[in-house]
């Protein structure tokens, strides 16, 4: 369903700055793992296309900076199904609550 949904040309730059090096390669380490994790769980459920993924240590820096830009394409019919299976959950479970009450 959450197939028909397609990110492409994903283009990243992360720059990630801490003036200490050691705090600076820390915070690089755990971006890293925040970013490529987030990128393999959403490509469980979208379709993802990479154009540039970059992500650069910048020691002496106080202030991290990134850029990042994408095109979000939609399939009309997997729009139209996934609005009438959540449709179709909530009225059975607002039924299920209606006939706990009686």
């Amino acid at each position: 369903m959450l197939k028909g949904i397609r990110i492409t040309n994903l283009f990243l730059d992360w720059t990630v700055s801490k003036f200490d090096a050691y705090e600076c390669a820390i915070a690089y380490g755990r971006a890293n793992i925040a970013l490529y994790q987030s990128i393999a769980f959403a490509e469980q459920f979208f379709t993802i296309k990479k154009e540039h993924i970059a992500l650069n240590c910048g020691f002496g820096k106080e202030e991290s900076d990134y850029n990042i830009r994408f095109k979000l394409k939609i399939c009309p019919a997997s729009m139209i199904i996934a609005i009438f299976v959540i449709g179709t959950s909530f009225l059975i479970k607002t039924i299920k609550s209606k006939m706990k009450e009686i």
